[in-house]
């Protein structure tokens, strides 16, 4: 049973990185497909989520208590109200990213059961791991030199329209900053989305995309004031792309 727990997990989470989905809907896919499996009551999970607050994933039900609450206790197998609790900590490189729960109907404290389904509980929380962190930091990697490629490109508005084709919409704003040595605004970035959020991949996206366009922009302000020590303003308005400008 935890073989084909651990397959079938890790085959959705795979799934859900491969579409960028945010931890909202990863969760969505991914929870009631363990629940099913493990034949628990309900099943939870607490991590902090794109906007970096705390949030509880849950599906099925926890003996009419919001599952939040009941995943702050210690680790382990116990007794809540008429049924057993499984919690453990998500742990990755020594770090504490969240927590997981599950919870059946009845009393499964028995030292045989409650191993069996700590078993369980680890298989679970093993692929979650990897999904919450590990993966995030490969992406982030990725996203920086996709972007500086893209914003290579001579033609701004060029580059641009390949970095917005990247994300997903929702209502997010970042503001763009000149450098440490000019510390003024340049302008914002806005994006607008449904009612999913946005996935870690677009928030990732936006973040590592605001200080890459404010050293694009400086760069072709720097290259311009340097021509016009020559060149007339209309002079260099029909050497430089026209995009650009």
């Amino acid at each position: 049973m935890l073989h084909a727990l651990n397959a079938q997990v890790d085959s959705l989470l795979e799934e859900c990185i491969r579409e960028h989905l945010s931890l909202s809907r990863t969760f969505h896919r991914v929870l009631p497909a363990v629940l099913k499996e493990t034949g628990a009551q309900g099943l939870a999970v607490t991590t902090r989520n794109e906007e970096l607050a705390e949030q509880t994933f849950h599906v099925g039900d926890f003996g009419g208590v919001f599952p939040g609450a009941l995943l702050t206790g210690p680790r382990g197998t116990r007794r809540e109200g008429d049924g057993t609790l499984v919690a453990q900590e998500l742990n990755v490189m020594c770090q504490t990213v969240g927590r997981i729960g599950l919870y059946l109907a009845g009393d499964h404290t028995r030292p045989e059961q409650a191993e069996r389904l700590e078993r369980m509980l680890d298989t679970v929380a093993e692929q979650l791991d990897t999904v919450l962190l590990v993966h995030t930091a490969c992406e982030k990697q990725e996203l920086i030199l996709q972007l500086n490629h893209l914003l290579s490109n001579p033609v701004f508005e060029a580059g641009m329209d390949q970095v917005v084709a990247l994300g997903e919409p929702r209502v997010m704003e970042a503001v763009l900053i000149a450098g440490h040595l000019q510390n003024h605004q340049l302008g914002r970035i806005l994006l607008w989305s449904g009612e999913e959020g946005f996935s870690s991949h677009t928030m990732d996206l936006v973040r590592v995309l605001a200080p890459t366009l404010s050293q694009r922009l400086v760069d072709y302000n720097r290259e311009r004031t340097h021509l016009s020590q020559f060149f007339s303003a209309d002079t260099i308005d029909e050497g430089m792309p026209a995009a650009s400008r």
